[in-house]
């Protein structure tokens, strides 16, 4: 009897069970259909609503992985050029270690083979690159592109650190999600162009001009379309522009099968974007855009480090932010409710730059200076609980280097060559939009954009996306607020260990640095009135005019202080001291006197001072030259020959014996001169203050 019961009941579990999974295959299938043609501006994930795994939280930070990578150089026998692959260190585990390397190695080498046999008999139209295009959340991915004849073919090499073995493509999403919907996505949004001529590739970057937007009642994609800037206000020039389909629907679907039924899928990823490649066209996709069924950030993290150091990587990094180089400092927080800050700190030193205890120190103090900025703000954020405050502070730490170039005799062709010289450059820039605290997300929206949109691999911080107080930016927008700007510099010479506090503190104290720089300029003037500002390479110089002019350190290196940290050929210490000979300043100013300097006009000037001062030695003179540094409004009014004799006071206290008859009848009447037969006086026998003051004599008056 029981037997009976039973057997039924088996009948209508089985019986229900089929019909569950043929109404699942309906839904799924009827799902599958909508996505085939899903009408523009839909989103083409299906999210389940139960996840395995958790997306992407983006309003989290990531860090970059505690691994140091290097670049090999190999050589191919048919090609005559070296070819770079990527290796890493920096795991405990240097099995895994071995092991990744060996397959980077191998896999490179082998793709760099088959691609040199397809163009055998066209190796100078080739190029070939191996990069990293992710180095986060214990995964790495490696992309080694390759290409010729305006054609671009990459392969990933993509890798789990902590186990060591490849990752699938279908290990970066959620294991609920379709990889069908979600490839078909990458290609349609690939396949999104302005509206122009060459529609025939897929390839393009979505959304770097401006994320396509949808309009219904048009049935269209649109995106805003930089053209330029305007001159006169720098503000970007933008229109609106046409997106149209690259490819229609069925051939998206057609490349979309194509690609899943490939079991050697080639992708690599970034925090902000993956990258697929499918008869050799690339299709890309933004990882916000698929950010609830991406699991890469935080599927292979684990409970304790796999790297042996926990100060390599940055950290606090914007979640599907473009990944690169950070610096020495990085830190993206959010501070309390209404403080967002971004600071980081960049080296960019020459190969034979030394970085000694001084350059050292020098950095300490940059990252100081940094730290007390960000903490004076987080004061100000504390004190005003009404207003939300978004800070970037970059510190940007180079050395200045001479750029010359020599002739290659055999391609007949100059080549262009840079060293290192003893200058360091601190560079501190601050931007800020301070709002109401109601305008908050708006602000913040915009920028998180910046990180997530826009490629900061060329220029190395967001700070440098963002725009300054005069609306000019290099990229981003950020419509209705404007960023306050502050930018300032510090120099240093690493050798002489001192700071140069203004551009021209860098000539050689007794160097007529204006003979020099007119020297090297034609279409400026000089005088006064000129501003300077040093840079990397040379000197910046604009004139009343604002006509501008750059003189290069390579130009005038034997008459400044910089100097080369391993000179060359090229510096001839000799020819140094020849040329620096015909600049020095003339101490006795015999050629600029002119005849009708009188002892009367001096005395008029001398005798204004009180018979209580007459034992003063300084009564018979034109200035205390010697013991305060005079003020520019106090020779402003002098002519050129009274400044020259005041000049050459100076020289004449420390016993100069003058040639010039003028000169030696004058100062022979002065009961404080006493020369010194043959002497001639030179500026390093003069304190600081006497030097200072002979120097802005001596430019008042060449500037009459």
């Amino acid at each position: 009897m029981k037997k009976k019961i039973i057997i039924p009941i088996v009948i209508i579990v089985i019986l229900s069970a089929i019909l569950c999974v043929e109404v699942l295959h309906f839904i799924q299938k009827d799902s599958s259909d909508i996505n085939k043609n899903p009408p523009a501006g839909t989103t083409y994930i299906n999210k389940q609503e139960t996840s395995l795994e958790k997306g992407i939280d983006l309003s989290g930070t990531y860090s970059q992985n505690d691994l140091e990578i290097k670049e090999e150089t190999f050589r191919i026998d048919s090609f005559d050029e070296d070819l770079q692959l990527i290796q890493i260190s920096g795991l405990k585990n240097k099995k895994i270690e071995d092991k990744i390397n060996q397959e980077l190695k191998q896999k490179t080498k082998e793709c760099a083979n088959n691609w040199l046999k397809d163009k055998k008999g066209h190796e100078n139209n080739v190029s070939f690159n191996s990069e990293v295009a992710s180095n986060f959340a214990n995964v790495l991915s490696v992309k080694v592109t390759f290409g010729g004849d305006g054609k671009e073919k990459f392969i990933g090499l993509n890798y789990n650190l902590v186990t060591g073995e490849e990752l699938k493509f279908s290990d970066l999403f959620n294991k609920n999600e379709s990889l069908e919907a979600i490839v078909r996505q990458i290609f349609y949004k690939s396949s999104l162009h302005y509206n122009h001529d060459e529609l025939d590739s897929i390839e393009g970057d979505p959304g770097f001009m401006g994320e396509p937007y949808y309009d219904s009642e048009k049935g269209t994609w649109y995106a805003e379309y930089f053209l330029g800037y305007d001159e006169k206000s720098d503000k970007a020039i933008t229109e609106i522009r046409e997106y149209v389909l690259a490819m229609d629907e069925n051939e998206i679907e057609k490349y979309t099968k194509k690609f899943l039924s490939d079991e050697n899928k080639q992708f690599c990823f970034s925090p902000a974007k993956l990258d697929i490649i499918q008869n050799d066209r690339i299709a890309s996709i933004y990882l916000k855009d698929i950010s609830d069924c991406v699991v890469i950030y935080d599927k292979y993290l684990t409970e304790n480090s796999i790297f042996e150091k926990d100060n390599i990587g940055a950290k606090s990094i914007i979640t599907c932010s473009f990944e690169k180089n950070f610096g020495k400092l990085k830190e993206t927080k959010y501070e309390s409710n209404n403080l967002f800050y971004d600071i980081s700190l960049f080296e960019n030193f020459d190969t034979d730059f030394p970085v000694n205890d001084y350059a050292k120190q020098k950095n300490e103090e940059a990252i100081t200076m940094l730290k007390e900025r960000l903490n004076e703000y987080k004061e100000t954020a504390k004190n005003n609980p009404d207003k939300a405050y978004f800070l970037f502070l970059q510190t940007d730490i180079s050395n200045g280097s001479y750029e010359y170039r020599t002739m290659d005799q055999e391609s007949g062709f100059y080549r262009f060559h840079t060293e290192a010289n003893s200058l360091l450059i601190i560079e501190l820039k601050e931007k800020v939009v301070e709002c109401k605290l109601s305008e908050k997300e708006n602000v913040l929206s915009q920028i998180l954009d910046c990180y997530r949109y826009y490629n900061l691999n060329f220029w190395g911080s967001i700070y440098n996306y963002l725009p300054d107080s005069s609306g000019y930016s290099t990229s981003c927008e950020i419509k209705d607020f404007t960023f306050n700007k502050k930018v300032d510099y510090k120099y240093y010479d690493i050798l002489r260990k001192e700071e140069y506090k203004k551009t021209l503190d860098i000539f050689i104290d007794d160097v007529d640095y204006l003979k020099v720089l007119r020297g090297q300029t034609s279409n400026i003037d000089i005088d006064s009135n000129t501003t300077y500002e040093l840079g990397t390479r040379g000197i910046a110089i604009e004139d009343k005019s604002k006509r501008t002019n750059y003189v290069h350190f390579e130009e005038i290196k034997y008459f400044i202080k910089i100097k080369p940290i391993n000179p060359n050929d090229s510096y001839n210490e000799d020819e140094g001291k020849r040329l620096l000979n015909a600049v020095r300043y003339e101490t006795a100013n015999e050629t600029n006197a002119s005849s009708n300097i009188t002892n009367n006009e001096v005395v008029e000037k001398t005798n204004t001072v009180s018979e209580s001062e007459a034992s003063d030695t300084t009564i018979d003179q034109i200035f205390p030259s010697d013991t305060r540094r005079l003020e520019p409004s106090e020779i402003e009014n002098m002519t050129k020959d009274e400044l020259y004799l005041a000049y050459n006071e100076i020289f004449a206290r420390h016993g100069h014996d003058f040639k010039t008859k003028k000169f030696k009848d004058y100062f022979s009447q002065k009961d404080w001169y006493h020369p010194i037969e043959g002497k001639s006086v030179e500026l390093s026998e003069l304190n600081e203050i006497e030097v200072y003051n002979a120097n802005l004599l001596k430019n008042a008056a060449d500037s009459k």
